[in-house]
Order: structure tokens, then C-alpha cells, then sequence
């Protein structure tokens, strides 16, 4: 299994039930954070 496709499904499970938009966010960015060696920040701009 690729890495692209553990991520999604990895995010799938994560925003699965949960309604609330700020909560998928920091799930994903979570997710991002934990899962990519090479950043060093993971987030969304809200406008």
C-alpha cells in the first residue's frame, strides 16, 4: 500500500461521524503533522 493511499484512508476513518468543520481540520492537520517527515508546520488559513 502506498503512503498516499495509508494517508487517505487513514483521514477517511479520521473524519468519519464528525460534523464539525474546526474539528475535521485539526484531525487533519494532526494526521499531516504526524505522518510527513519533512515539514515543520501543518495547518489551514479559515477566511
Amino acid at each position: 500500500m502506498s503512503e498516499k493511499s495509508l494517508l487517505n484512508k487513514q483521514l477517511a476513518s479520521l473524519l468519519t461521524g464528525e460534523h464539525n468543520l474546526i474539528a475535521n481540520l485539526a484531525n487533519a492537520s494532526a494526521l499531516l503533522m504526524q505522518s510527513l517527515t519533512d515539514i515543520n508546520w501543518a495547518g489551514f488559513y479559515l477566511f
